[in-house]
């Protein structure tokens, strides 16, 4: 099976698993990219693309296409995440490629700013396992059976739930 990842043409839930991973999220990718990103149709679609595009505009673009995120449920929050994850993908070519691997190289990557500005919190863990599913998880899954996750809110909840994750109480909504 190719191991090349290509677009989820889902939308999710507009009801955010975790507010504060929301919140943090939006700080995150307004601290590394002030400039802001572009929110467009026909963003690019190959890491050559997406890297072109930065060189040119000094930003990076997400498709408006691609809706909510299942983990997130919030549109600006969304495309702020995206943006964070190509930003990765741009500034780390070869080891970030857009492929199974290259994916999990980015979630690291999420997860290591996570844990740069929370130390190594439960909040943290939390917000690794909810990077996880939105990065690597539904990933996985696309390329072992062929297709997106059909409800991809069902799909974190069950991920979450079987691997014992519950949000903290200091960020449970």
């Amino acid at each position: 099976m190719d191991n090349v990842i290509e677009k989820a043409p889902h939308e999710c839930a507009d009801v955010p698993l975790c507010p504060a991973f929301n919140q943090l999220i939006l700080a995150i990718a307004r601290d590394l990219m002030p400039e802001g990103w572009d929110v467009i149709p026909d963003a690019p679609d190959s890491l050559e693309e997406l890297r072109e595009y930065y060189v040119k505009h000094g930003r990076v673009a997400v498709n408006v296409e691609s809706r909510h995120g299942c983990t997130v449920g919030d549109p600006e929050v969304h495309y702020a995440f995206r943006a964070w994850h190509d930003l990765i993908h741009v500034c780390n070519p070869n080891e970030a490629a857009f492929t199974l691997d290259g994916e999990k190289y980015a979630a690291n990557a999420h997860r290591e700013e996570i844990y740069r500005r929370l130390g190594y919190t439960p909040e943290a863990t939390f917000f690794g396992a909810l990077i996880e599913i939105e990065i690597v998880a539904q990933n996985a899954h696309v390329l072992r059976l062929g297709y997106w996750p059909e409800d991809p809110r069902a799909f974190a909840l069950r991920w979450l739930h079987d691997r014992g994750f519950e949000a903290p109480r200091s960020i449970a909504a």
